[in-house]
């Protein structure tokens, strides 16, 4: 199934040059997450070069679609949403490092949210109880 959602972008973790203090997947505006048998995928917009005080004035010529497919064995952390409504979840990176990704799931929010968290659960025990 898939969902759709907005991404969250933590422009706090960005310098005026847009280098990153941590890595988090700089997916921007409307996208998607589906769920496959090994890994979720991310699509959206990502920024070519990052330039994020441009970013809303030319979107098309900055931006360009992606996926990204984060394995659920290397998921570290779902936090799910509380008052705010941002999923954020936290996966380990092929060097070692962590990185996470922060979306908002688009209407209707409390079915979708719902929805999304008891497969995600789903698939997350069943990745956990292969890698014993």
């Amino acid at each position: 199934m898939r969902y759709h959602l907005k991404y969250v972008v933590n422009r706090g973790n960005i310098s005026i040059w847009g280098s990153q203090k941590n890595k988090e997947i700089l997916f921007d505006g409307d996208g998607t997450v589906f769920f496959q048998d090994t890994a979720l995928v991310f699509k959206g917009n990502i920024p070519k070069f990052e330039l994020w005080f441009l970013d809303r004035i030319f979107q098309k010529v900055l931006y360009i679609k992606t996926s990204r497919t984060v394995p659920y064995s290397t998921i570290i952390k779902h936090k799910k949403p509380g008052i705010n409504k941002i999923h954020s979840i936290t996966y380990k990176l092929p060097d070692g490092s962590n990185a996470s990704v922060r979306f908002k799931m688009k209407s209707p929010v409390r079915k979708n949210n719902q929805g999304f968290i008891n497969k995600l659960n789903d698939y997350l025990s069943a990745s956990d109880s292969l890698n014993r």
